[in-house]
């Protein structure tokens, strides 16, 4: 990018203590990757790191399950009505439009991600809220219960300092009977010994009548010292 400068640490970081440094400016300093309103902050930073540096995909295999459950569920996709978690600037969002997602709202607890979303993709979210979905008020849950979502989407969003499985399990609530969850995520938060909590909100989705209709292990991205990080893309959705 025009004007500066980005650098990995050399010595491997666990996956929550990546940083990299960035020079900008005449200034020096260190930008955890988790620190996500430092980043959008700077129009194009996000996407040279994530996209470019790191090589990033989730979204497009996020984007390739929603084409699935299409097909899967005999809908069209220019049906969906999605709340994606986790919205952030928008990446995500610009490829489930891409691929044809009719409604879209993004939900973040960043006003600094709202306000790069707009700025960088202004016609991708048909509406996009702040809100912190351990703690709504009441107005803003009346208000995302009345815009009949038949899907929910949380891609890389689900855990470290960003989503936890409290707030998923409220964002579950406001979906319709019938609809779908397509997640990306972390393959260690799926495990039995997990400790986040989203191990336990999968296997009570599948207790109250969610199948898996679609799984795959793919990279995420590679980590700053050029290692593969993997996730698990999964779509569930509820036959009762």
């Amino acid at each position: 990018m025009e004007g500066l400068t980005i650098d990995f640490p050399p010595l491997p970081l666990p996956q929550g203590r990546e940083y990299f440094v960035l020079r900008c400016d005449g200034q020096t300093r260190n930008v955890s990757l988790h620190d996500y309103d430092a980043i959008f902050a700077i129009p194009g930073l996000y996407e040279e790191v994530f996209r470019e540096r790191l090589r990033c995909e989730s979204g497009e295999v996020v984007s390739r399950a929603i084409s699935f459950i299409s097909a899967y569920k005999g809908m069209s996709i220019g049906s969906f009505r999605l709340l994606e978690i986790g919205a952030g600037n928008g990446v995500v969002g610009q490829e489930l439009r891409r691929v044809g997602v009719g409604h879209l709202i993004g939900l973040d607890v960043s006003n600094i991600a709202c306000e790069a979303a707009w700025r960088d993709r202004s016609t991708v979210y048909d509406d996009y809220i702040v809100a912190d979905l351990d703690c709504l008020n009441e107005d803003m849950d009346r208000w995302l219960r009345k815009k009949i979502f038949n899907g929910l989407v949380a891609v890389a969003s689900l855990g470290f300092a960003d989503v936890a499985a409290s707030a998923f399990r409220r964002a579950l609530s406001f979906i319709q009977p019938k609809a779908f969850v397509a997640v990306t995520i972390k393959e260690d938060f799926l495990r039995g010994d997990d400790r986040t909590g989203f191990s336990q909100v999968f296997g009570d989705l599948r207790q109250n009548g969610f199948k898996q209709v679609f799984w795959e292990r793919h990279i995420h991205r590679f980590s700053t010292s050029n290692e593969p990080i993997y996730y698990i893309t999964l779509v569930l959705t509820n036959l009762t």
